[in-house]
């Protein structure tokens, strides 16, 4: 009998090592591993995508949006220059004055509005592309 234990034990050592390097147990182990990995980083890439082509569409609007008010505003500049001659021509009242120089402010305020929001646009697009810039040192002392 005490033959026999150990060559039981080198069965089984054997078949042990049979099984870890056959090439199908180690296709088995490596997929077990690598699948949710795989599928994890392709997650995550999709997901960067997203945020990247969200950042350019925004950026896209917020440009265009600033176009087409910085038109507004150079017909709205107009607009009050031609009411404050007339004003002083006598033919329209202040009135009319005050209400065009009230378009032009809230007009040239969106306008503002959506220069910031395409600014910041571009930041993101920026950082979803992955870049990104530090602050100068000076630039860091002068924000605290």
């Amino acid at each position: 009998m005490s033959t026999a234990a150990p060559a039981a034990d080198s069965v089984g050592i054997c078949t042990s090592r049979k099984l870890r390097s056959s090439p199908r147990n180690r296709s088995n182990v490596v997929s077990t591993f690598l699948v949710p990995k795989v599928a994890a980083y392709r997650l995550a890439v999709l997901h960067a995508t997203e945020d990247v082509e969200n950042a350019f569409s925004a950026l896209v609007k917020r440009e265009e949006q600033a176009t087409v008010l910085a038109r507004g505003v150079g017909s709205l500049d107009r607009a009050r220059s031609a009411s404050f001659a007339a004003y002083q021509k006598g033919v329209v009242s202040l009135i009319e004055v005050l209400q065009a120089d009230e378009s032009l402010l809230r007009t040239s305020d969106a306008q503002a509005q959506a220069q910031t929001e395409s600014a910041r646009a571009a930041v993101a697009a920026f950082k979803a592309l992955g870049g990104g810039w530090q602050p100068r040192g000076s630039e860091v002392l002068a924000i605290k």
